[in-house]
């Protein structure tokens, strides 16, 4: 049975005249489009409304068009050629051109997407297909897993501090809107949270890489004391605490002590930030300050330890930095010879008042001699003399 000319163009018809001998390259490309949507019908030697005035002298010899086509398409485009023979024009002969919906993309040789669409009056054109339409229809026959993919920007160093980005925002809010889903993104600060409030560790992503995020959740039992220090305080702010604040209380009851620098790490902040949250947990009554500006550093304070039963430890902590700065300062002196006030006051993170307290009891105790005074000052080991 003869094919029958479709009456017009359509979303899957497409006509190209050849009076004039259609160039090779628009035609691959009238194909490509039809293929990136939803394939169709190309008819060779039809006007555009749709008069069949039939091939070129070069186009006359079919058998040659199907793997030209195939030649000049990437990924090869299979398509089916028949000459019909167009009686409502007197017997002119024209192509009929079939072809399949790609299974994915396909460009020309040359690099060139296209993708048939309807205008907003209903009539058909071929336009660019953009990176993003790509990547959509890729993702549409299952070859392209897009929750598997990067997120620009993210990486290890920032999980805590990017920005949630849905990948589609319309679909997001829509599904946010008919209640399918509660809220989008910060799912890394729910697991975060959740293993921190129970006195567990943060979670592990160290094992991941480029191609694979590997969450590794330890299954240590729950500190109940450090659970219930959690509860009381969200209680009486009667709302959770953030999760900068949660992961410097868990940093503070691994380390015992830390400053601003390293609890930066950890939130993946600035040292400013990180001691804003420092600050405030202070004056909450979570945290301890010692020392002052540079100098500064945290610990749980002495009604938290006491609340969880181990004020020991709390006593132990303060005595042994004090042992600690002492045995400092005169292992400094060993190496170097002598060491001045400002000196101190780097190598035990202590402020002025501190730094002199400490050497005033280090002189006291006859361990060191002092030389100069005022800022001028120096110390050497007592036994240096002997």
């Amino acid at each position: 049975m003869t094919p029958r000319l479709p009456l017009r163009e359509s979303l899957t018809v497409e006509f190209k005249s050849d009076l004039k001998k259609l160039p090779d390259r628009e035609l691959i490309e009238a194909l490509v489009c039809l293929a990136n949507a939803e394939g169709g019908e190309l008819w060779l030697g039809v006007e555009d409304d749709g008069t069949p005035t039939g091939l070129h002298a070069e186009h006359r010899l079919l058998e040659g068009l199907a793997g030209m086509v195939a030649a000049r398409t990437s990924p090869s485009l299979n398509v089916q050629v028949e000459a019909v023979e167009a009686v409502e024009a007197g017997g002119v002969t024209v192509a009929r051109i079939r072809v399949p919906k790609a299974q994915g993309e396909v460009a020309t040789a040359a690099g060139v997407y296209l993708r048939r669409r309807l205008r907003h009056d209903g009539t058909p054109e071929c336009a660019p297909m953009l990176p993003h339409e790509r990547i959509s229809r890729a993702s549409s026959f299952g070859l392209i897993d897009m929750s598997a993919q990067p997120v620009a920007g993210a990486s290890l160093a920032d999980l805590l501090v990017t920005e949630p980005r849905p990948r589609n925002r319309t679909l997001a809010d829509a599904m946010k809107r008919v209640g399918v889903v509660e809220r989008s993104g910060r799912g890394v600060d729910t697991i975060f949270r959740g293993m921190l409030k129970f006195g567990r560790s943060s979670p592990d992503y160290s094992r991941t890489d480029a191609h694979s995020v590997v969450l590794r959740l330890l299954t240590e039992p729950a500190d109940l004391d450090f659970r219930r220090l959690v509860v009381e305080e969200e209680r009486r702010r009667h709302a959770e605490l953030p999760i900068d604040s949660l992961i410097a209380l868990a940093a503070l009851r691994e380390l015992k002590r830390v400053t601003a620098e390293e609890l930066a790490e950890r939130i993946q902040r600035d040292a400013a930030s990180a001691k804003r949250t420092l600050e405030a947990l202070t004056e909450a009554g979570l945290v301890e300050a010692h020392g002052a500006t540079r100098a500064r550093s945290y610990t749980l304070s002495a009604s938290i330890y006491r609340a969880i039963g181990d004020q020991a430890a709390y006593t132990r902590q303060l005595g042994f930095s004090a042992i600690q700065h002492e045995q400092m300062v005169l292992n400094y002196m060993r190496q170097h010879g002598q060491i001045k006030r400002a000196e101190v006051m780097e190598l035990c993170r202590l402020s002025t008042d501190q730094a002199a307290k400490l050497l005033k009891k280090l002189k006291t105790d006859g361990a060191i001699v002092q030389h100069g005074k005022n800022r001028g000052a120096v110390y050497t080991s007592s036994s240096s003399r002997e």
